[in-house]
């Protein structure tokens, strides 16, 4: 929503209305290098708290541009919005492709449902946005609403746990933590999955036994 009237936010605000003619290419300047950033993010502190943490920058971001009509807040929100809205998708995505792939599913569906289900709220969010703006003159009440259903997304991002596979075993990350404290301090602190799982399988402790069996 925001993404999409910003411009319009902007020019129906007094106060801010001069920086109108930029603020699309803040926004575009923030959306440059969102993708890399969240995707390194993610490396760091997994998948799901990268998505989280996006959402909550980006819920940040959409509230500031309709309760603080101050130059230098927006400019600041455009940024943040901007450098959120395309990186909360490519995250989303990576974290579908995991979650499918550790529940057998083919990742490829997975994303091909994604991309059709943001499609659709493409279409719903500015179509809300527009028409209850028209009834209330303004676009704070949609942008708020925006910026909840974002906080909402944070809070799943945060339940979410993709499994990892290494050489074709599913292991949970949650249990890996129960392995020792070798692992905690190898795997957890440097989150080095791969090396934490090659070291969780040579434990054979999260494995059902059939898979211990055949990993011998």
């Amino acid at each position: 929503i925001t993404t999409t009237f910003i411009s319009a936010i902007v020019r129906q605000t007094p106060e801010i209305a001069h920086i109108e003619p930029y603020i699309w290419v803040v926004v575009g300047l923030g959306a440059l290098p969102s993708v890399a950033f969240w995707a390194w993010i993610g490396r760091r502190l997994g998948n799901p708290a990268s998505f989280a943490l996006a959402c909550l920058v980006e819920a940040a971001g959409v509230t500031i541009t309709v309760l603080v009509p101050d130059p230098a807040a927006v400019l600041v929100a455009a940024v943040m919005v901007g450098g959120t809205f395309v990186g909360i998708t490519a995250v989303g995505l990576f974290v579908a492709s995991e979650l499918a792939a550790g529940s057998g599913a083919d990742p490829r569906r997975m994303i091909a449902l994604m991309t059709g289900i943001f499609g659709i709220g493409q279409m719903i969010g500015p179509a809300f946005a527009g028409y209850v703006a028209d009834i209330t003159g303004t676009f704070t009440a949609p942008s708020l609403i925006a910026a909840g259903a974002v906080t909402i997304e944070r809070v799943t991002g945060l339940n979410l746990n993709p499994p990892v596979s290494y050489r074709g075993s599913t292991v949970d990350k949650s249990a890996i933590a129960k392995v020792g404290p070798r692992y905690k301090t190898e795997g957890i602190r440097k989150l080095d999955y791969r090396a934490a799982i090659k070291f969780t399988l040579t434990c054979r402790r999260l494995l059902p036994a059939s898979e211990r069996d055949r990993d011998r």
